[in-house]
């Protein structure tokens, strides 16, 4: 497995945490507006924390979609077939399964 491979493994795991963490941030967000709290600590964090997760969920799309075009361990199948799933956003799983056949 070359470097290239282990980064887009670890932005595999990485891009679906990012999007999580954002999309539980952001809910967060909206339910602790309603409750018209006063100026707390988490109150101000949580949009900041739902922008870094986005951020990192966008970095790590972008490297593992990077890696669907240009890894050479792929045949011209499987890089349809991935890329579909990246567009989707649902290709991590599949993306991990088709590696890991590639390395047995």
């Amino acid at each position: 497995m070359t470097n290239f491979d282990r980064m887009a493994w670890y932005c595999s795991w990485l891009a679906p945490a990012g999007w999580i963490a954002a999309l539980l941030a952001f809910l967060l967000t909206l339910a602790v507006g309603r409750q018209a709290l006063a100026n707390t600590v988490v109150q101000a964090s949580l949009p900041l924390l739902a922008l870094a997760g986005a951020g990192l969920g966008l970095a790590a799309h972008t490297i593992l979609g990077y890696h669907v075009l240009k890894s050479r361990v792929f045949s011209s199948e499987e890089r349809q077939a991935l890329w579909r799933n990246y567009l989707v956003g649902l290709g991590y799983q599949r993306w991990r399964n088709v590696m890991r056949r590639h390395q047995a």
